[in-house]
């Protein structure tokens, strides 16, 4: 597991400062493992391009709109490709790719599964969906136990932040 001082060499802002403090034992809880590829969207200054690259991640795809720290901090590092735009809808369709995401997000969301509508497959897919009640969300979609765990753990953090 990194420590705080495996970020010492990075150039961070306040506010990220204070995020990689706060959140490192966190992200060691919800982030791993880490697949060879990692899409990371919201990358601020590269923190968790850092941690994504210390626990085994071979390539980052860091996407930020305010991306001159990151630039700093990896501009030149061949394992990080930088994207300095806003994201303002994800789309996800990567043929199993979905089955270690992560969704961070401080907003309410939405999962939904959709039916496929192109030629047959070679192999059938199995719908594992299932709704399951969540606090303050409903019910929701979830395909995984894990993906039910992180997002009850996302609703307890939303909670907290709330009452203070």
């Amino acid at each position: 597991m990194c420590r705080l001082s495996d970020f010492d060499g990075l150039k961070l802002d306040d506010a990220h400062r204070y995020t990689l403090e706060r959140e490192l034992d966190d992200w060691h809880r919800n982030y791993l493992p880490v697949g060879k590829i990692v899409l990371d969207i919201g990358a601020g200054n590269g923190e968790t391009a850092q941690f994504y690259l210390s626990h085994g991640a071979e390539h980052v795809i860091c996407i930020e709109p305010n991306a001159d720290l990151l630039y700093q901090n990896f501009g030149s590092d061949p394992r990080i490709t930088i994207v300095p735009l806003r994201v303002d809808s994800i789309k996800s369709d990567c043929e199993g790719g979905e089955r270690n995401m992560v969704i961070e997000t401080h907003f309410p969301f939405y999962l939904k599964l959709c039916k496929a509508r192109s030629l047959p497959r070679s192999r059938p897919l199995t719908n594992l969906w299932k709704l399951v009640p969540v606090p303050l969300l409903g019910k929701v979609a979830v395909q995984t136990e894990n993906a039910l765990v992180l997002l009850k753990m996302q609703v307890t953090n939303i909670v907290r932040r709330l009452t203070g």
